[in-house]
């Protein structure tokens, strides 16, 4: 039973965790439309053709594969998007779509075209839920309907075009570039620099001032209990007389020096050595003498 639940955990995880499925298709969107192409973006036949553009606007990998584009709110199933590995968009990334009516023609060919005023929105594998749509109509060739910021913000129709790449085609401006636009010496710049460092010291001064008052207050405080208590202490002493003092000091040393013998707590060895050899000593060459049974004197013979 438990390694049936570890396996369903274990599969589960990595259904959870795949490339294709970390995002949701909710996060895909329409960002820009083009139906009158003349000198715009052509496809993989060199052809000038009606195009939209798909944006993933999320920080995970999303699969497109299976939902659907179509220009009438009637038939949401009119083109599938193909099963393909090149319908999983990368984190913030562009692809696009070219209306030519010949899906044949690649995977990025939907089977109907684009007219220059109409409809075109897109939907979720399940063919139910609508993902995003725009309305548009051109008035003249290479115009484009485009959101002014990837993936949100309003339509805006526009004679320049940027198939794959973002929308936000006007420069802005940096805060370091205005206050060089404003301070070109840097003067402000070094006002606001003395003004912060002033700052920051005048504060630090005011730290530790505050804690040298609060320390030194304790220590007064302490100061003051204890000579209390100094003064209360010598209330209760007594004065003695010269001869107790003097009775007091000679048992003291008599108990210090006369009255115990002073005892080494270290043990010296001596080694004795002996100064000649005993194999040259006349001792061990002797002979021994035999060992005599002892007679008994009382034995009878």
């Amino acid at each position: 039973m438990n390694q049936i639940i570890k396996f369903i955990l274990l599969l589960s995880s990595i259904m959870l965790f795949r490339p294709g499925f970390s995002q949701n298709q909710t996060d895909i969107c329409i960002n820009e439309v083009m139906t009158i192409n003349s000198n715009g973006p052509i496809d993989n036949f060199g052809h000038h053709v009606a195009w939209i553009e798909i944006f993933n606007s999320s920080y995970g990998s999303v699969n497109i594969a299976n939902m659907y584009l179509t220009d009438d709110v009637n038939n949401p199933r009119k083109y599938q998007l193909p099963i393909d590995n090149r319908m999983v968009l990368s984190p913030r990334s562009y692809c696009l779509f070219y209306f030519d009516g010949n899906s044949e023609h690649g995977v990025f060919h939907s089977n109907f075209k684009l007219d220059s005023t109409g409809f075109i929105a897109l939907y979720a594998s399940n063919a139910t839920t609508l993902i995003d749509s725009v309305s548009f109509s051109f008035s003249k060739a290479d115009q484009t309907c485009a959101r002014s910021i990837d993936g949100e913000g309003d339509w805006v129709v526009s004679d320049s075009y940027t198939p794959g790449q973002t929308n936000e085609t006007e420069s802005k401006i940096k805060t370091a570039e205005l206050f060089v636009q404003y301070d070109p010496i840097g003067i402000g710049m070094a006002l606001v620099a003395f003004s912060v460092v002033m700052c920051a010291l005048a504060l630090l001064y005011f730290m530790f001032k505050l804690l040298s008052n609060l320390f030194q207050t304790k220590v007064t405080v302490k100061n003051k209990k204890e000579s209390i208590l100094a003064v209360s202490n010598q209330d209760d002493i007594q004065v003695l007389s010269g001869e107790i003092n003097a009775a007091i000091a000679l048992a003291i040393h008599l108990y210090r020096n006369e009255m115990h013998d002073h005892e080494e707590a270290v043990i010296t060895i001596k080694k004795v050595t002996k100064t000649y050899s005993p194999w040259s000593s006349k001792l061990y060459m002797l002979r021994q003498t035999p060992n005599k049974p002892v007679q008994n004197p009382f034995k009878r013979k």
